[in-house]
């Protein structure tokens, strides 16, 4: 029997257009994508720069919940099956 719960992580993203005038130029220079996330159980927000860094906290995100879940697995027994669950034998 596999009691396996997928793990499972939901954010509030924010997206939206600046110019970047971090060159110090005046010129006109092409807008760049910035982005918040927060958390929907814990309200912890984050900030990005880009798109670049958003997609590396996502993919870092995505390890760390898949090496959980794969920790709980290897330590889930059948004769403790609640440890996926977080609930006691």
């Amino acid at each position: 029997m596999n009691d396996h719960k997928p793990a499972y992580k939901a954010y509030l993203l924010r997206l939206w257009e600046e110019d970047d005038h971090e060159n110090g130029d005046d010129k006109m220079s092409a807008p760049v994508w910035r982005a918040s996330m927060e958390d929907a159980s814990t309200h912890e927000r984050h900030g990005f720069e880009g798109l670049e860094a958003l997609f590396e906290f996502l993919e870092n995100q995505v390890v760390s919940a898949s090496q959980a879940s794969d920790v709980d697995r290897e330590l889930s027994t059948p004769d403790n099956p609640n440890i996926l669950h977080g609930g006691t034998p």
